[in-house]
């Protein structure tokens, strides 16, 4: 008796045991993927902006996250809201593990319909592979030609006679015309001005981003609900790699692409008394640690990150942030026009 209740309490020990190593690791996994999120849109970010890769601490790191959800959440859920085809969109994205259910007992038990049944996972892994590859190459792809834009402004090298060139300059047009305002309106992200849409810029972006979302969700359901994980035959396993290939970077990039065009571009006004010369310099202040700080200055339509040592200043004033981008922006010669009428951005 009591050596069974001796095995019942040890048992009982390594229960508790296993549970508690269970959700150890499930707080780390989700500590991780969130600094990984972050990470990614803090890059993505900086490579936009054309600033120095700054340090960034753990804390940053999950901040990061948050932001990239609750912009996320705030862009997705009003763009559901107000507009038709993003409401379509998501009722999609609800309703088809049901739909694959319903399917699947209708016609799952008759013999004769079971070739139906495999051409319909058929068709579901290959407009999977379809919204991937789709996704990558409208969405992703143009996103990565975005660089330096404090730097440079809105001149634009990529070549606009390719298919790239032209849907890449669609997205700087409406990045410039989501701070086409005066300053006293510009917020620095897409996901803080107001909820009606009435900039056509911002109305675009968010659009792009929330259609970006709700896609890789469509083609992640329709490739699990195709059965991933029983393949039949040769071109079914070949569309399972494609599919996953393409949806892993469209998922890779949600947090790039929230790094780009949502992200804000707000940073602190400084000014700052320079000891050599007696002069004052003022700018935007990027980053501020222990021996230095960073500063972005616009002079004569000309931008320059300076980086100032701690003994070479003796007095610092900062001010309110305001959006560095759209100062910079409105400084820019403006953006050729897309070429291709498919590709011109809807008002």
């Amino acid at each position: 008796m009591a050596t069974a209740l001796s095995i019942a309490k040890s048992d009982d020990a390594s229960g508790r045991l296993l549970r508690l190593t269970r959700g150890l690791a499930t707080a780390l996994g989700v500590t991780g993927i969130a600094a990984a999120i972050g990470y990614i849109s803090l890059v993505a970010a900086q490579q936009f902006l054309g600033i120095p890769q700054l340090p960034s601490t753990a804390t940053e790191l999950i901040f990061g996250a948050a932001d990239f959800a609750m912009n996320t959440f705030l862009i997705v859920g009003t763009q559901i809201a107000s507009h038709p085809f993003m409401t379509g969109l998501f009722a999609v994205v609800l309703a088809l593990p049901g739909f694959r259910r319903t399917l699947r007992s209708g016609i799952g038990t008759v013999q004769r319909w079971s070739r139906t049944w495999n051409m319909a996972r058929l068709s579901m892994a290959t407009l999977s592979a379809g919204i991937g590859i789709f996704v990558v190459f409208w969405f992703d792809l143009p996103e990565t030609q975005l660089r330096d834009l404090l730097l440079i402004g809105a001149q634009q090298s990529t070549a606009v006679d390719t298919a790239l060139g032209r849907r890449t300059n669609v997205i700087l047009k409406a990045l410039a015309d989501s701070r086409s305002g005066p300053p006293s309106v510009q917020m620095g992200s897409i996901a803080e001005y107001s909820f009606s849409d009435s900039n056509s810029g911002v109305a675009y972006l968010r659009r792009e981003y929330t259609e970006n979302l709700l896609l890789v969700l469509v083609g992640w359901i329709l490739l699990l609900e195709s059965g991933l994980r029983q393949p039949i035959g040769f071109s079914r396993k070949l569309l399972n790699i494609i599919a996953v290939s393409f949806l892993a970077v469209a998922t890779i990039f949600l947090p790039y692409v929230h790094g780009k065009i949502v992200r804000s571009t707000t940073f602190r006004q400084v000014s700052i008394h320079l000891k050599s010369g007696d002069k004052w310099k003022s700018g935007y202040l990027l980053s501020g640690v222990d021996h230095g700080i960073t500063v972005l200055t616009f002079t004569a339509g000309v931008s320059q990150v300076v980086v100032l040592p701690q003994d070479s200043f003796d007095q610092i004033i900062i001010s309110e942030p305001r959006d560095a981008l759209g100062e910079r922006l409105q400084l820019s010669n403006p953006i050729p026009p897309p070429t291709s009428k498919s590709l011109t951005m809807e008002e």
